[in-house]
């Protein structure tokens, strides 16, 4: 018994990693378990991130064949994925699986590296139980198996990747840790220009700090390494630009690479209702108090902890001590038990902003504090970087931060930043002051739990509701039980109708929103674009759009509901677009209805039309 217990403490931090490990894969598993193939939306967005790639495959040219508001990189990566193992939903879903658990391992050994494996596997654990295969709304999309955006995910992923290596950078100057960063950043430049930018400020930062601090030693060499950061960046953006200048002029391949990018100019995308909606615009003042109403609630719990490790602290007999510990912790979850559904989990992160502005002021002074300590200044810059990237992300949600939607890869870096605070920086602050640091971290942890529960609880509630499978094989999709919503079994009959009355080499499109059919079905759509939303609609100009399609000739249109009231406009030919849908039935005729009218009102429906010459000549 003497040599196992000798063991096991010579063991014991190899043992505490290994149970880590193992809940982690318990954890990823059980989500995955309880989500499964009910990741996507059947309706909105995803179609797009399908019938993309499909159509790559297929030999057409993104920007040219297929418009796209996104980088290249994700779209041609995922059609490179079918080109390896078969077009269809769960390759792209078994790869970003994947791609979770190497976000995990890089969450885990960022967060180990700068500050404890504590800190890294309850970061690593928040990621897989709250982002990773979530759902929290109605609409699907929002997690990192099927996302909205392959470009926001991969960036995410990409960002995480830079960081590690920019850790490395600042153990061992090396000048290829720089060409690499620059590569990783030239492809994140390729993805989403959200991720993009913030990266960018962040390592700007970083090494404007680093620079400051270290300036007699490594200038020259500073100089060496941003040149081959460079030509590191440029390659994958070079690549691309010569793809495409071998189908386009090379001054027409520039513009459409900075494409997503000049889209910020454009007053109809940056000042849409939808956008001013997600950055809390629409409302500034509520959301505002919301913000500080709930940064004085983080006070409140913060002080009431301090208070208890305090009085914990206070209590002489150590038996005793413990017991009033082991007490209160599980009167915390008794009365989470209790109030677990009274809380506004959809609130809890508004103050992120804050917290993060707080956090990259508290890393900026301990960086020229430390500036001596080597290793403090290579954790502290660490963090700091990732703050900064966290705050910038968190600019396109402002004032409406919310870890559903958008949040679920916007706010999930600063999530895991107010997690390591709480479990790391106050702890080593407020609970040693308070003479319990243990104490302090164990209320931190209980706390964390109770929130980590409370979110799984709300996802799975509602994949519970997702029974309906739509599509076979490697496509199928779990949506709705047709009693809660009838999308998944109306597109399922569509699905029926589109093989009985469309070939194969017959062409439709799908208004105002609806490409999933076409992927589902495998027939193109006669349209470069793949959703009319008042957006695209003002962006492109109705008469363009009319133009287009009457050069197209689809054979079919497919009006489907939905309602774009997130937009500024509740219904496509009623609210906006009116002119296209009087385009649509003067040369379009209905030949099938699904459900109720589509367009008209809030029930569901959709309607198959074909081209009147069509039926003349049948």
């Amino acid at each position: 018994m003497r040599e196992i217990t000798s063991w096991i403490r010579d063991n014991l931090p190899k043992i505490e990693t290994a149970i880590m490990g193992l809940f982690l894969i318990i954890t990823g598993i059980g989500m995955l378990s309880i989500s499964w193939r009910k990741w996507p939306d059947i309706l909105v967005d995803f179609g797009r991130e399908l019938y993309i790639p499909w159509q790559l495959t297929e030999g057409k040219v993104l920007y040219l064949d297929v418009a796209h508001y996104y980088g290249p990189f994700s779209q041609y990566f995922n059609a490179l994925l079918f080109k390896l193992f078969g077009t269809g939903l769960m390759t792209l879903a078994w790869f970003n699986i994947g791609l979770i658990i190497a976000l995990v391992l890089l969450i885990y050994y960022f967060f180990s590296s700068t500050t404890d494996k504590y800190v890294a596997f309850a970061a690593s654990a928040t990621f897989l139980l709250m982002f990773a295969f979530s759902q929290y709304v109605v609409t699907g999309n929002y997690n990192f198996v099927c996302p909205y955006s392959h470009e926001l995910t991969h960036g995410v992923f990409l960002a995480f990747v830079a960081f590690v290596i920019f850790l490395q950078f600042l153990r061992q100057h090396r000048i290829v840790y720089l060409t690499i960063l620059g590569i990783t950043t030239g492809i994140i430049f390729l993805t989403k220009l959200e991720v993009f930018i913030a990266v960018m400020v962040a390592l700007s930062a970083g090494f404007i700090c680093l620079a400051v601090i270290e300036k007699p030693k490594i200038s020259r060499f500073f100089i060496k390494s941003l040149g081959m950061g460079v030509i590191g960046f440029i390659i994958p953006v070079f690549c691309f630009l010569v793809y495409f200048s071998t189908y386009m002029p090379y001054e027409t391949a520039i513009k459409v690479i900075l494409y997503p990018y000049s889209l910020l100019l454009e007053k109809a995308v940056s000042s849409n209702i939808f956008a001013l909606r997600n950055l809390g615009f629409d409302e500034p003042f509520f959301n505002i108090s919301m913000m500080g109403f709930v940064a004085i609630e983080y006070i409140l719990i913060i002080a009431i902890m301090g208070f208890l490790t305090l009085l914990i602290a206070r209590i002489k007999n150590k038996a005793f001590r413990i017991s009033m510990a082991v007490c209160i912790l599980i009167l915390i979850f008794i009365f989470s038990a209790f109030y677990i559904n009274y809380i506004r989990w959809t609130e809890i992160f508004r103050p992120l902003p804050l917290v993060m502005l707080l956090l990259a002021i508290y890393f900026l002074v301990e960086i020229f504090k430390t500036r001596n300590d080597r290793q403090s200044v290579i954790r502290t810059l660490s963090l700091f970087v990732v703050t900064v990237f966290a705050s910038v992300l968190l600019l396109k949600i402002i004032l409406n931060v919310h870890v559903y939607h958008y949040g679920f890869a916007l706010a999930m870096p600063a999530v895991l930043l107010l997690i390591m605070a709480l479990l790391y920086q106050l702890p080593k602050s407020l609970g040693r002051a308070m003479g319990g640091v243990g104490f302090f971290r164990g209320l931190a942890v209980a706390l964390l739990l109770v929130v980590l529960i409370a979110h799984v609880l709300w996802s799975k509630k509602i994949y519970d509701l997702k029974t309906y499978p739509v599509g076979r094989g490697h496509d199928m999709i779990l949506s709705w039980n047709p009693a809660i919503l009838p999308q998944g079994l109306a597109i399922d009959l569509a699905l029926q109708q589109i093989q009985k009355f469309i070939r194969k080499d017959q062409s439709f499109v799908v208004f105002p929103e609806g490409i999933i059919l076409n992927y589902l079905s495998r027939r193109q759509s006669a349209s470069s674009n793949f959703e009319f939303m008042p957006i695209l609609v003002a962006r492109v100009g109705e008469e363009r759009i009319i133009s287009d399609l009457t050069a197209r000739k689809p054979d079919f249109i497919i009006l489907m509901h939905r309602d774009t009231s997130e937009y500024g406009a509740r219904y496509f030919g009623m609210d906006y677009a009116e002119n296209l849908f009087s385009w649509i039935g003067e040369n379009y005729v209905s030949i099938v209805r699904i459900g109720e009218v589509p367009l008209h009102d809030n029930k569901f429906g959709i309607i198959i039309a074909q081209r009147i010459d069509l039926q003349k000549t049948h």
